[in-house]
């Protein structure tokens, strides 16, 4: 299968797509953990498991400081780490990167530049462009973790 590209406007799409999925994912995981209240509680729950949400089963498992789900069904990889639970909405180059390789998307084309859309480092660029452009909001600094305006 060719890998695809998002072009201009279509990343604006993705970026509501991950924060979507992202944010129903926690609320499940929060839904079902009901002790989970803050990222400290993460530590208390279990380390893999299974969620049901967005018509399909989630496969997840706890690293670090934070949880990546992997859809049995789509395939689509959603790393939410870093205050997951004061910023549900929020990404980072890592988390875009590790979502637009399960997406099965290769480039990201954004005014006419080409940036590798399973490069942290490339993302963080675009990043700092569609800040620039009033697209997203830059909401944890210390992290580089943005939302969308």
């Amino acid at each position: 299968m060719s890998q695809a590209a998002l072009l201009d406007k279509e990343i604006v799409v993705a970026l509501n797509d991950y924060v979507e999925i992202q944010e129903n994912l926690i609320v499940e995981f929060q839904k079902q953990y009901h002790s989970l209240s803050s990222d400290i509680n993460l530590l208390k729950q279990p380390k893999t498991g299974i969620l049901f949400a967005l018509g399909e089963e989630w496969e997840f498992q706890k690293h670090g400081a934070g949880i990546v789900f992997e859809g049995n069904r789509s395939g689509k990889v959603i790393d939410a780490h870093r205050g997951i639970i004061s910023n549900t909405k929020a990404f980072d180059s890592w988390r875009l990167a590790e979502y637009f390789e399960s997406s099965n998307c290769s480039k990201v084309v954004w005014k006419s530049n080409t940036y590798s859309a399973d490069d942290d480092e490339d993302l963080d660029k675009l990043l700092e462009l569609l800040r620039q452009a009033n697209i997203i909001r830059l909401v944890a600094a210390q992290y580089r973790l943005y939302e969308l305006n």
